[in-house]
């Protein structure tokens, strides 16, 4: 029963913008493994919040959101869900004035079937413009769960390095 509400969510997304192949490099797979998938490639650039995690500020920054989504059937009762996010901004902190650079890449798996596999990285940095700290946040989480619901394997590492 969770695998139709993710897929009925997977689904819902799928149905708010027409599927389009990806234009860039940054595809999910190469063409021949994901002949079934349904794939949507959107660009949209928009005023955002980011975290200052050296000073607790909040930037605000102009940025550019890149998603690639892809959802693919493997005709075996399965299905793989694949996210890849690219943000690229600039933007400045209102308190101190120091101007930043901000990109993030973000890239999530889900395989399910009778059980799943559920895998999460990202990576994000802050480049300061000037003598204030760079931020640099490293995640990387991960979980397999048996088909009888045990759970076979796990990690979750989060690091934060100001320099």
């Amino acid at each position: 029963m969770k695998y139709l509400a993710i897929l009925g969510v997977a689904a819902f997304a799928i149905a708010c913008d027409s599927p389009t192949s990806p234009n860039t490099a940054a595809s999910i797979a190469p063409a021949s493994r994901v002949a079934n998938a349904v794939v949507t490639n959107d660009r949209v650039e928009t005023l955002t919040g980011a975290p200052n995690n050296c000073n607790g500020d909040v930037l605000i920054l102009t940025a550019t959101w890149h998603t690639v989504f892809a959802v693919t059937f493997d005709g075996a009762g399965g299905f793989h869900l694949k996210q890849h996010v690219n943000i690229q901004g600039q933007g400045s902190d209102a308190g101190t004035g120091v101007d930043y650079v901000v990109t993030d890449v973000a890239n999530s798996e889900f395989n399910g079937s009778f059980g799943f596999e559920n895998t999460y990285t990202e990576s994000y940095n802050l480049i300061a413009k000037g003598k204030a700290p760079n931020a640099w946040v490293q995640i990387d989480d991960h979980i397999t769960v048996t088909p009888n619901g045990d759970v076979s394997s796990y990690h979750s590492n989060f690091r934060i390095v100001c320099q």
